[in-house]
């Protein structure tokens, strides 16, 4: 019996649409992962015959409820927080620093190339071409992250809200393969509120 290797080699995604009244308000889920698979098999050059697997994730149900995965690690990067002695105003002024670097970057077009454009039609009939993320909030500031509630308040201390989770982007090299998966790995990838990605 041969053992094959698993790699990444090609990863791809749409713009972050904002939830519940964003650019991708009226796409359905299914048609966006849709595209950002075939996208993904695209960018590769392989053959989609040659692909044995395909893994995706969600944060948000279909009826707006949070994912059960995404829930968990929320949880326990609190419990990881707390052990580290990391307060709410620590957690908010990394949060808006992480903002702010985001959307230096969108604005630099430093995601353009893990983006591909895909036409939207708005509920007027218009048809746009979405390609910019619209997240994170260009108007958020440290007194609005500490105005929010936390996510579970019921949880004496809980201290983690909407906005402080954590904002970060990765940006990996272009040599083939891009990454290699060992037995029992898994990666989180939290590109916020609403879109689509895929890695093959």
């Amino acid at each position: 019996m041969t053992n094959h290797e698993a790699v990444i080699v090609s990863g791809a995604r749409t713009a972050i649409g904002t939830a519940y009244k964003g650019s991708l308000v009226d796409v359905d889920a299914l048609e966006l992962g849709t595209m950002a698979v075939a996208e993904t098999v695209r960018r590769s050059g392989l053959s989609p015959d040659l692909v044995d697997d395909v893994v995706m994730g969600e944060s948000l149900y279909g009826g707006g409820d949070i994912a059960p995965i995404r829930d968990m690690t929320i949880t326990v990067g609190w419990n990881a927080a707390v052990k580290a002695g990391v307060t709410r105003q620590e957690m908010d002024a990394w949060a808006f620093r992480s903002h702010r670097r985001a959307v230096a970057g969108i604005d630099a077009g430093s995601f353009a190339d893990e983006i591909f454009p895909i036409e939207v039609i708005r509920r007027d009939g218009t048809r746009v071409t979405f390609a910019i993320d619209e997240h994170p909030r260009r108007t958020s500031s440290l007194e609005k992250l500490a105005s929010l509630k936390p996510l579970h308040p019921e949880i004496e201390g809980f201290s983690i809200t909407a906005g402080n989770p954590g904002a970060r982007a990765r940006r990996g090299h272009r040599e083939r393969p891009r990454q290699r998966l060992q037995p029992g790995s898994s990666r989180r990838d939290d590109r916020g509120p609403d879109g689509a990605h895929a890695h093959l």
